[in-house]
């Protein structure tokens, strides 16, 4: 009974000094980046958390250079075209935290969203136009039917036909509805 009880102790006292010696045990561990972005915005992740980087390029041949892993979608080619984003700074510490020196800050630009004349930013991220690396399937989406040709568009054939087909079934029911009523 006695050493069982001695067993005890031993063993409350080495767990206790096991947890005070691992507390200043820190894990080097990161966040996934965000899944999405603004077009033009690359996403990325650092020791303070996920944001997106608003990326920059001259010309087409800059954007293929980036990393494919934190690429916005896979397999889509990227283009250099002018688009504006949202843009704010963070101020993290340049290198890991914890550090025992004095590693410094770093400002980090970070895209919150898109912008143009219409839209606004919310303070204190300010609009900003470069030319920036999209994917090419997205520059293709946001085309204006004005860049397509006369600036209208023909609703396809058959869109709308079963609300067409509703009302007059609806019409139909309350005509007959009324001359049953009448009659």
């Amino acid at each position: 009974m006695r050493s069982t009880r001695s067993l005890l102790v031993l063993s409350s006292v080495v767990s206790v000094a096991l947890t005070l010696l691992g507390r200043d045990a820190h894990a080097d561990a990161v966040m996934p980046p965000p899944d999405e972005c603004p077009p033009g915005a690359l996403p990325r992740t650092s020791h303070i958390g996920p944001y997106c980087q608003p990326s920059t390029c001259e010309t087409g041949v800059d954007c293929p250079h980036l990393e494919p892993r934190l690429l916005p979608r896979k397999g889509f080619p990227l283009v250099c075209r002018e688009r504006a984003l949202c843009v704010t700074e963070r101020i993290e510490p340049d290198g890991p935290p914890f550090r025992e020196d004095d590693p410094g800050s770093v400002r980090r630009p970070i895209a919150v969203s898109s912008c143009d004349e219409a839209t606004s930013c919310a303070a204190p991220a300010r609009c900003e136009t470069t030319k920036r690396c999209v994917p090419l399937e997205l520059e293709k989406e946001l085309e204006s039917p004005a860049s397509k040709g006369c600036g209208c568009g023909v609703v396809p054939a058959g869109e709308g036909a079963a609300a067409v087909v509703a009302g007059l079934v609806v019409s139909g029911w309350m005509v007959l509805r009324r001359r049953r009523a009448e009659g």
